[in-house]
């Protein structure tokens, strides 16, 4: 009997959890962080429903399934999922209602990364297995959205992440490289100018492996807290330091206004083109992701452990959206078993896009579309 009661005490805690309000920002100082404190998951929802939001949430149609499934959005209606257990391109139209495989050579192929200037024209990097030459880096293109790709043969023999395209002719990647004598990684940024077929390197030991890249800005940020400015593309570069800066991810609306997770446990923001830096928010949880298309309006993804439980997959997921620069935020219910993706914004902050994986990776994929109301 004590058993029983032990397991419906527990099935209570899961399911009927304690609602959480969002603490009021303090009257007498600037922008406060929130602090979030509980930890245990409202509800067992299969879709994280926010207040002012309409949501629209469906089984992607197709093989997409919990395992090996990397989405990237152009727009609220172009997109692409790449399947790497089956080395499949799929290609929507229509906002997820429907998708086609896409053709190539995409045989042992394994996605890092897309990098689109618009609709037509995009670049998607990775590794593809070769049994001549093993594991071989591969850069391919397309002009007319994705329906068919070529392969650019390119010049650098160095091992690259990043990719990150400005325009059809520019574009930037960084490579590393072990210093053995201090025990640490220090990174490289190469730039190219005539579409990716020719690379120069522009920088050497950035202690950086984040960086965000604007039409004639970069900014950068790593390990050891230095913060790396260019505001010419990369010829020139100015450095600060502040031992507690360490970002996982950077995101700049402008050269100016930039939002940076400090570590996953806090989201901090900057005004001056990322030479100060104040926080927005610090949650009990992990920043799975973040996106903010203007100074005051973003969401985060928010995971969050469960105190009594040691299983990582039953961790919460959330949704966070603020509309007043981080002074006050809204949170959607907490789902369970399903992982929250990267966010995609759209159509002037109107429409945002996401995928929820199930723990089960059998299960399909899910795309969830919010629509402002």
């Amino acid at each position: 009997m004590k058993k029983i009661n032990c397991l419906i005490f527990l099935f209570s805690l899961v399911f009927f959890g304690c609602k959480k309000d969002i603490p009021e920002p303090d009257s007498n100082s600037v922008n406060p962080p929130p602090v979030f404190t509980e930890l245990l998951c409202s509800g067992n929802y299969d879709f994280p429903e926010i207040e002012g939001w309409k949501l629209n949430s469906k089984a992607l149609s197709g093989a997409f399934y919990s395992n090996g499934s990397e989405a990237y959005f152009v727009n609220e209606k172009l997109g692409f999922i790449f399947y790497s257990v089956n080395s499949i391109l799929f290609k929507t139209e229509d906002g997820g209602d429907s998708w086609k495989e896409i053709a190539g050579e995409w045989d042992y192929f394994r996605l890092r990364g897309f990098s689109f200037i618009d609709e037509n024209i995009g670049f998607i990097y990775g590794w593809q297995n070769s049994t001549e030459l093993g594991n071989v880096q591969k850069i391919y293109k397309t002009k007319n959205g994705g329906d068919t790709w070529d392969e650019i043969e390119f010049s650098l023999e160095k091992t690259f992440s990043n990719l990150n395209m400005i325009n059809e002719m520019k574009g930037y990647v960084s490579s590393s490289y072990i210093i053995e004598s201090q025990n640490r990684v220090v990174y490289q940024l190469f730039r190219t100018r005539n579409g990716g077929v020719d690379w120069t390197m522009v920088k050497d030991s950035l202690n950086s492996r984040i960086f965000f890249f604007g039409e004639n800005y970069i900014r950068a940020s790593g390990s050891e807290g230095k913060v790396f400015i260019s505001n010419d593309g990369g010829d020139t570069w100015d450095s600060r330091v502040d031992e507690f800066f360490v970002t996982n991810k950077l995101d700049f609306i402008d050269e100016n206004i930039g939002f940076a997770s400090f570590f996953d446990i806090e989201l901090k923001v900057t005004n001056t083109g990322g030479k100060e830096w104040r926080t927005l928010i610090k949650p009990e949880g992990s920043i799975r992701d973040f996106q903010f298309w203007s100074e005051m309006e973003g969401f985060v993804i928010l995971r969050k452990k469960q105190s009594f439980v040691i299983d990582e997959n039953n961790d919460c997921f959330s949704i966070l959206y603020t509309s007043d620069g981080g002074n006050t935020w809204t949170e959607s219910h907490q789902v369970i078993n399903l992982r929250l993706e990267d966010i995609h914004v759209f159509n002037n902050g109107k429409t945002a896009m996401t995928l929820y994986k199930p723990d089960n990776i059998y299960l399909p994929t899910k795309m969830i579309k919010l629509e402002k109301e």
